[in-house]
């Protein structure tokens, strides 16, 4: 099977498939923790990084065939211990990436021109019989760093009434009040951990 010469008509841009791919996820999957472009101690950065009580699905999202190669290049696309994700998927509009294209164990979700997501390769939904074949060995460390980050974030940002993420000030007493309660302030060298991994949050 050759590559498709006709591209599709419609052009997603790449956030339209992350929110796109990230509701089906929630549908479909029926996974309830669904984030974008979550960031932690180590360099990648999933387009879409979901949970649930079987494990992790980590999401690429492309809208080119050019993007798509140049993700080979990638460190943890060469040593994939070094990636995240019990589960991994390209996601890209209809015949960008080919199911034979993409690495052994990863999944291809498509995004249709008329607006239909469909996963054409990998562990589908609601469960598939041979899981196996297209789980990865995680790379727990990893995987807590990401979860780590995801919680901290949860639990000092939340949406607001506008719809707008924001960071919940009023919800946390301060740094007297919280020592007055009998607690230890933290050693300079410990504060300076803290403001790094803030930075490393951000």
């Amino acid at each position: 099977m050759g590559r498709q010469k006709n591209p599709p008509k419609k052009k997603y841009k790449h956030g339209e498939i992350q929110d796109m791919v990230a509701a089906y996820l929630m549908t479909a999957g029926r996974i309830r923790i669904v984030c974008k472009e979550a960031k932690s101690k180590h360099r990648e950065v999933p387009d879409i990084y979901a949970v649930d009580r079987r494990g992790t699905y980590m999401v690429e999202v492309k809208v080119s065939h050019k993007d798509f190669l140049a993700d080979a290049r990638k460190p943890f696309r060469k040593r994939p211990k070094e990636g995240v994700g019990k589960w991994r998927y390209y996601a890209c509009p209809e015949g960008i990436i080919l199911p034979e294209e993409v690495p052994p164990k990863w999944g291809l979700i498509y995004v249709y021109e008329d607006g239909r997501v469909g996963i054409v390769k990998g562990k589908k939904f609601p469960s598939e019989k041979d899981e196996s074949r297209y789980t990865f060995q995680q790379n727990y460390e990893l995987e807590y760093w990401m979860l780590y980050a995801l919680v901290r974030k949860a639990v000092s940002w939340g949406i607001g009434s506008d719809g707008f993420w924001k960071y919940n000030k009023d919800d946390f007493v301060d740094k007297d009040e919280y020592y007055a309660m009998g607690e230890t302030p933290p050693s300079e060298e410990e504060e300076t951990e803290e403001d790094e991994e803030e930075l490393d949050d951000e």
